[in-house]
């Protein structure tokens, strides 16, 4: 008689979890069947059409928030050169900016050093210095000379444009702050 209420008990229990499970599957469909039932009338083209539309200014607003961030970042980048920009210049003097022909020598530094102009060549200028060998100079390259106690940069500043045949140099005193 034990092992009959063992076994009744046993199919009881397995009755109820089985009934548990087909509830929760019956209520899991009908969710499904409900929402396919709110959503037949919905054209889905029409919905991706709004939504690639909605898309198009929200990727142009992203767009312009990274413009805006690159903006201030270029923006803060600048001042700092700016800055380093003038300290450089207050620790040099000019002393003298010159258009050299091609061809052409001048001394610089009260005749101490010959400056020749032997060409352009493309992007750059075929100049010697001192006497020494030629050799290509672009806009901005430099050279320091060490002259009667003072430091001195010669620069090639810019190249004629678009078809001249002179180059613009400049000579500064370079300024030595004593401690």
């Amino acid at each position: 008689m034990l092992l009959t209420a063992g076994g009744s008990a046993l199919v009881a229990a397995t009755w109820l979890v089985a009934q548990l499970s087909w509830q929760g599957r019956l209520r899991a469909l009908d969710a499904e069947v409900s929402f396919l039932r709110r959503t037949r009338d919905v054209d889905l083209a029409r919905l991706v059409r709004d939504l690639e539309r909605l898309a198009g200014p929200a990727a142009d607003r992203l767009a312009f928030q990274d413009l805006q961030r690159r903006h201030a970042a270029l923006t803060r980048e600048h001042k700092a050169t700016l800055e380093a920009l003038a300290s450089l210049r207050r620790g040099r003097r000019l002393e003298e900016r010159f258009r050299l022909p091609v061809g052409a020598s001048r001394e610089v530094l009260g005749g101490k050093v010959s400056l020749t102009l032997e060409g352009l060549e493309g992007e750059g200028a075929s100049v010697s210095l001192a006497g020494a060998a030629a050799s290509l100079w672009r806009p901005g390259d430099f050279r320091e000379l060490n002259f009667g106690g003072g430091r001195y940069r010669l620069t090639l500043e810019d190249l004629p444009q678009p078809a001249g045949n002179a180059a613009s140099f400049r000579l500064d005193a370079l300024l030595i702050s004593e401690p």
